[in-house]
């Protein structure tokens, strides 16, 4: 591991140590280059390794030499906009003065971006001083990460559904997730064009706002990594968009490990976000965005950023969906499963209803040596922390008159052989047994089913009608934000003997 500033960002997350800092903010930095350098790639360990939020000032070259720092994929770079020492943002500015993107890969920076002029500060003069003439990307920095802080406080307080412990360093998010939040909520000074004096290179998703955080608190989704997916897996969510809603806005950040300083492309994972209106039109992370502060429908999907937005004006009212796609996992950044996964932050606003029902596409592969054919997984329903009844999983076709069970766990795994050449798609580690059941139907035909309401088993309200199982074991069914994975298991025929469907994933709700 890298020195230095590692072991002390190490210091500063140590739960047990007097520090248990949730961000940084930093004004000073390298010597300013167009490059992602060792500098950047040390930055991007350090905060992949230590999940926390660091801020670093783009610097105020009035153009893309910026501090190395500032380049890193997992910091959070801020740039500066005059705001001529008015109320107004008519007036507003960049004029040549922040430091500003893309970067050299073409990704999008700087992250945010704050008042470059006329602000309040400590003044060397004494020390009860003060100035109003600060300024530079150095005031914009500090400005930024205050509002991190007023966030990790909201978050502490439990304002968005979210869970808490017995401090704001207990109980603080991903720091992907509070990146994801502060840009998702951001305001964005008006500009129209990538010739704009204030285009998105220039002033990033906009200066943070909490006031704005605080108003959409009960419209919003929020997957605090708690999903994971391999390469080429992708979870879907579905929300729901009310009559007159003005906008509508999807952010997905993932941690990504150092990238190489001599590739031409500095990013190594690729997670895509995908965001369906009720009428199908599909919308890619980033598409149009560079030019306008709102998406185009169409074009393809984003593969340079780690940040990726999808911002919607005056939605269509109705049921959309919001998909995240594993496109390229090439590093493990979810060692937690030991399988080469990625997890991600996640913030949806502007919605409604169903905020955590994300029930994934189906994966991995059935079982086909069957007397009925492969078993298909389904999920139907709410997945509720505090329901009793109305998220089904079932597995249809099933041999009639037999008995079978749900597998779960919190994590997937790579198919592996397991039940008489049928394929183990739950992480065997901790897997856990949802009680037994019968398929129904006639028996040695092929119209029986396993289903099992998860939300009554979660509740301990489930009775199976054949034989008994542990009600919710490991307790994580009742912890909303969740994603379990499940496969079911059950009898076919004496010959062929057991049956075992294809996975699914789903997220459990408040």
């Amino acid at each position: 591991k890298p020195g230095g500033r590692w072991l002390h960002t190490q210091e500063l997350v140590d739960p047990g140590d007097i520090y248990q800092a949730v961000f940084q903010t930093n004004s000073t930095g390298s010597p300013r280059t167009f490059f992602y350098t060792v500098v950047s790639a040390q930055m991007d360990e350090i905060v992949f390794d230590h999940d926390i939020v660091i801020c670093q000032s783009q610097s105020n070259a009035g153009n893309q030499d910026s501090r190395p720092q500032a380049w890193g994929k997992n910091m959070v770079g801020v740039g500066g906009v005059f705001h001529q020492n008015t109320l107004t943002t008519a007036d507003d500015s960049w004029s040549f003065g922040g430091s500003i993107g893309p970067a050299d890969d073409g990704r999008i920076k700087p992250d945010l971006a704050h008042f470059y002029d006329n602000t309040r500060a400590a003044s060397s003069a004494s020390n009860s001083a003060y100035t109003s003439t600060f300024g530079g990307t150095s005031g914009a920095t500090p400005i930024t990460a205050g509002h991190f802080g007023l966030f990790f406080q909201m978050w502490h307080a439990g304002l968005f559904g979210n869970s808490v412990g017995s401090s704001v360093f207990d109980s603080r998010p991903h720091s992907t997730t509070a990146k994801a939040m502060l840009i998702n909520t951001a305001s964005q000074w008006t500009f129209s064009g990538t010739g704009h004096d204030l285009t998105r290179v220039h002033q990033g998703w906009g200066r943070a706002d909490v006031k704005t955080m605080y108003d959409l608190r009960n419209k919003m989704l929020i997957i605090d990594e708690t999903d994971v997916l391999s390469n080429l897996q992708s979870t879907v969510y579905n929300v729901t968009v009310d009559p007159g809603e003005p906008a509508l806005k999807a952010t997905l950040v993932y941690a990504d490990v150092a990238g190489t300083t001599s590739s031409i492309q500095h990013r190594i994972n690729d997670l895509t976000l995908k965001v369906t209106s009720p009428g199908g039109t599909v919308y890619w992370g980033n598409n149009g965005l560079n030019a306008n502060m709102w998406s185009t429908a169409g074009g393809s999907a984003n593969t340079v950023d780690t940040v990726e937005n999808v911002f919607v004006q005056n939605p269509q009212a109705g049921s959309w969906t919001v998909e995240v796609i594993a496109s390229e996992v090439n590093a493990d950044t979810h060692p937690e499963t030991g399988a080469m996964d990625a997890d991600y932050a996640l913030v949806v606003s502007g919605v409604s209803g169903n905020l955590c029902a994300g029930v994934g596409p189906n994966f991995c592969t059935a079982k086909t040596a069957l007397t009925c054919g492969p078993s298909t997984i389904a999920g139907a329903g709410l997945p509720s922390a505090s329901s009793s009844s109305g998220f089904t999983v079932s597995a249809t076709p099933a041999r009639g008159n037999r008995l079978g069970f749900l597998l779960y766990n919190t994590s997937s795994m790579p198919g592996v052989t397991f039940a008489q050449s049928g394929t183990l798609c739950v992480q065997s580690g901790g897997i856990r047994r949802a009680g037994i059941v019968g398929s129904g139907g006639t028996p040695g035909a092929c119209d029986g089913s396993f289903a099992i309401d998860m939300n009554a088993f979660a509740q301990g309200v489930h009775v199976p009608p054949a034989g008994t199982g542990t009600t919710n074991p490991a307790g994580f069914l009742s912890v909303p934000g969740t994603t379990v994975y499940c496969q079911m298991w059950g009898r076919d025929t004496i010959a062929t003997g057991e049956l075992l469907s294809d996975a699914l994933s789903y997220v459990i709700c408040p």
